[in-house]
């Protein structure tokens, strides 16, 4: 909470020392989701990030092949 018109400077301060006047994840418009369910997520992230990097290695490694084949062939 910060001094707006009509608040004195001890409300504010009594407000921020305060647990009463602090905004939850509902009150101040932001998601709230589940440990579990953010934990899941994460762990499908990481899951799909490791896929993606295979699947790049893989690509890359199939690249280098054509090269080697298309210079063995001139």
């Amino acid at each position: 909470m910060s001094l707006e018109p009509g608040k004195n400077v001890s409300v504010v301060a009594r407000c921020n020392r305060s647990t009463s006047c602090t905004k939850t994840a509902a009150s101040a418009g932001e998601a709230v989701v589940l440990v579990s369910e953010l934990s899941n997520v994460r762990k499908k992230t990481r899951e799909l990030q490791h896929m993606l990097g295979k699947k790049t290695m893989g690509a890359e490694i199939l690249k280098d092949a054509a090269v080697e084949i298309a210079r063995s062939r001139k």
